[in-house]
């Protein structure tokens, strides 16, 4: 399950890496402690939250301050292209979906945070995600990190970088089918 903290003070900071591009980027992954993934495609459905398709239109990172190092989010605005499940939360026609990382300012270079195992989001690309509410961050995150995002291609492909059994499948099989069979274990 994420881990999540309690901060003093929220600020949002908009994204730096073009302002930035003078300062050296040091990078560091972090592993986020995501529930474990289960067995099959149909119980991690069952699971979700909400599943959406959507298009990333762009990322921001926010800090929370007032614990060290701060904790550091990107949070990218998602234009939903189709819901597969409702939550009382998921605003249309964009919502934030929040992911370890991002970038921070220390002052002579930049920290740049990752998160192991699952690949900065792309403006403009779609993917097709597996959503947990969060009420500490009053975000959604993907329900089992790399194994709840799916990047649907225009050609029909599906990648993830999930490493469970059912998420690898997936990119054998053409998206379509992928939202054939998450429609079907919802009864849509």
């Amino acid at each position: 399950m994420t881990v999540a903290v309690a901060c003093v003070a929220v600020v949002l900071v908009a994204s730096v890496v073009n302002a930035l591009q003078g300062k050296p980027v040091v990078t560091t992954e972090g592993v986020v402690d995501y529930a474990a993934p289960p067995s099959s495609l149909e119980a991690a459905v069952q699971q979700a939250n909400s599943i959406v398709i959507g298009t990333v239109a762009h990322g921001r990172t926010q800090q929370q301050l007032g614990v060290e190092p701060p904790s550091t989010r990107v949070v990218y605005t998602i234009t939903v292209a189709q819901v597969l499940r409702r939550h009382p939360q998921l605003m249309q026609p964009t919502f934030d979906l929040y992911r370890y990382g991002g970038d921070t300012d220390a002052g002579d270079h930049i920290i740049r945070r990752v998160q192991r195992g699952l690949p900065r989001f792309i403006a403009g690309h779609q993917y097709l995600t597996l959503l947990s509410w969060n009420p500490v961050l009053q975000g959604f995150e993907p329900q089992y990190g790399p194994n709840s995002v799916f990047e649907l291609f225009p050609d029909g492909r599906v990648e993830t970088s999930g490493q469970a059994a059912y998420a690898k499948a997936q990119t054998a099989r053409p998206g379509a089918a992928l939202v054939a069979d998450i429609s079907r274990v919802i009864g849509q």
